[in-house]
């Protein structure tokens, strides 16, 4: 027999009990909301500024070059994800740094690993998650990261990597 927690919820809200609107943590809202984004900015720049073809950049993603054509055409990776006020401009070049480190051989987990520290120390998480944002940078969950940032456990690259 299953339980439900429909009752138990239903009762904290007739009773006017207070609990919180989101348990949405911080890597959640990254890899949830600014990572699409983040992957169609940087599509974009690895072909048309650096002239990769479709082909590489999903190779080096680990996903289809359809993917990529959809990331570029904006298709894919569009989650409404807006950049906060003032920081548009610093967005832009850690999209630039990204491709920079992808370009020049690093791998893709480990770059996007260096956008989602800027996200973090710029505000940018703290900015979406608004009043459930921690007081401070929890930092990375994965800790040091010795071979790359942890997300490449979720899928972030590689030939079974998620498409986001």
């Amino acid at each position: 027999m299953g339980h439900s927690l429909e009752g138990v919820t239903k009762n904290m809200v007739k009773s006017g009990e207070a609990f919180a609107p989101s348990m949405e943590l911080p890597c959640e809202v990254f890899v949830n909301r600014i990572l699409p984004t983040a992957r169609t900015e940087v599509s974009k720049i690895l072909v048309y500024d650096y002239g990769m073809t479709q082909r590489m950049v999903a190779r080096l993603y680990g996903v289809t070059p359809s993917a990529v054509s959809q990331y570029i055409r904006g298709v894919r990776g569009f989650t409404g994800f807006e950049v906060p006020d003032g920081l548009s401009q610093e967005c832009m070049v850690a999209y630039r740094q990204v491709a920079d480190m992808i370009a020049g051989g690093m791998p893709v987990d480990q770059a996007f690993c260096s956008f989602c520290e800027f996200c973090r120390s710029s505000g940018v998480i703290s900015s979406i998650m608004g009043p459930n944002a921690p007081d401070e940078d929890i930092g990375c969950i994965f800790g040091d990261r010795p071979r790359g940032c942890g997300l490449s456990a979720a899928g972030l690259s590689g030939p079974n990597a998620m498409v986001f």
